[in-house]
């Protein structure tokens, strides 16, 4: 069979389906058998090799080991890893050990060792000070600056508005680039670099039309700018509620959503049969602590009834969907007679949390979870209903 599409557009990697076959082939690398002390991480073509060892010798041998399994797997799929672009890393904090050379190898040949290199814009040195990348993003937000400042003047050229456009979207990016890996390194003397570059933004394009001697606080505060401490805890917390962390009910990423034929079907029917058993749950803030419970009732006596703490982030929907969550987790566990209906009864005063669950379209943390406890219960004969 012989299908054929349309090319629109060029494509940066020269041949159009290049960059599928390669993340096809690609992928084959993640699933080789490293050492246990071996990690690999990859974007496009670029592949980094993380080792660690008790001393740098151990390292040194596990790293010669999955370097020679990578090149014997380049060497099988007729491809070559380039060594002349390829540099050594050592990070360690005893001073004994940190002018060590370090004998690596990639297709027999040493590799060159340095004390920092550059991985996807971001510098790293053998101290993870980040002193370099600070210095290097520094160097890169004051040209365009100073460009800019030949365009801003006190009753010409670009606006208050237009300038403040251009930080926001221009400089602060620039400045803020990968912040949640270096943003413990951003003190006393990185910080003053970064301030320093914002306050030349301020003030020698007159944003704020100040005097050279203004105080860098009040320089933000006149141009209407957020400090760039605070721009950096942002960029950090956005990080931690979207990526891995469950104390915020963030979407999930596309490659983690469930199939289609997975996703149950979330039943409220209008008549449910007696001597079902009941959940009743319930969430709450106050006080600023959140908290849920539940409690799973069969003929009037309770089987199990517990207390849940939640993040003090969490909404109270979040809260109740947390006790929905515990409660399926018991409902497996429960002890029934033998030939008794698996008929379970979710009594629920979230009406979002139910239209949610019905919502295939919604796909967030904790709504999957529940949504798997429903798909595990039904593979064990369970009828799961939902009341409002």
């Amino acid at each position: 069979m012989q299908i054929e599409k349309p090319v629109a557009m060029g494509c940066p990697q020269v041949s159009c389906s290049g960059p599928g076959f390669w993340n096809i082939l690609y992928s084959w690398l993640f699933n080789m058998d490293f050492t246990h002390r071996t990690s690999v991480i990859a974007f496009a073509d670029v592949l980094m090799v993380l080792t660690r060892g008790k001393c740098t010798l151990d390292a040194e041998n596990y790293t010669n080991q999955d370097l020679k399994k990578i090149t014997n797997w380049a060497r099988e799929n007729k491809m070559n890893f380039n060594g002349n672009k390829s540099e050594v890393l050592l990070v360690t904090t005893k001073t004994s050990g940190a002018n060590r050379t370090l004998n690596i190898y990639l297709n027999n040949k040493s590799l060159e060792q340095v004390s920092e290199l550059k991985h996807i814009g971001i510098y790293l040195d053998n101290r993870f000070s980040f002193d370099r990348h600070v210095d290097y993003i520094t160097g890169k937000c004051i040209p365009i600056i100073n460009m800019l400042a030949k365009s801003a003047k006190l009753n010409c050229g670009l606006g208050h508005r237009a300038l403040k456009v251009i930080y926001t979207g221009a400089i602060e990016p620039i400045l803020t680039y990968e912040a949640p890996m270096w943003e413990k390194a951003l003190k006393q003397n990185n910080l003053r670099k970064y301030q320093r570059v914002q306050r030349m933004m301020s003030i020698k394009i007159r944003v704020s039309n100040a005097f050279r001697t203004l105080p860098y606080e009040t320089s933000c505060l006149l141009a209407g700018v957020r400090p760039i401490r605070l721009a950096v805890e942002e960029k950090v917390r956005t990080y931690k509620a979207t990526h891995n962390n469950t104390v915020y009910d963030a979407p999930l990423e596309v490659r983690h959503w469930p199939q289609p034929a997975e996703i149950p079907l979330i039943r409220v029917p209008t008549e449910i049969p007696r001597n079902v058993i009941n959940i009743f749950k319930d969430g709450s803030k106050i006080g600023g602590k959140v908290r849920a419970a539940a409690v799973i009732i069969k003929d009037d006596i309770a089987l199990h009834q517990a207390k849940y703490n939640t993040h003090e982030r969490c909404s109270n929907n979040q809260a109740e969907q947390v006790a929905i969550l515990r409660a399926l987790e018991q409902i497996q566990n429960l002890q029934l007679a033998e030939g008794a209906e698996k008929i379970a009864v979710v009594n629920t005063d979230s009406k979002v949390t139910v239209d949610t669950l019905q919502n295939r379209n919604k796909h967030y943390i904790l709504i999957e979870n529940i949504r798997k406890g429903i798909k595990r219960l039904e593979d064990l004969r369970w009828s799961l209903v939902f009341k409002w």
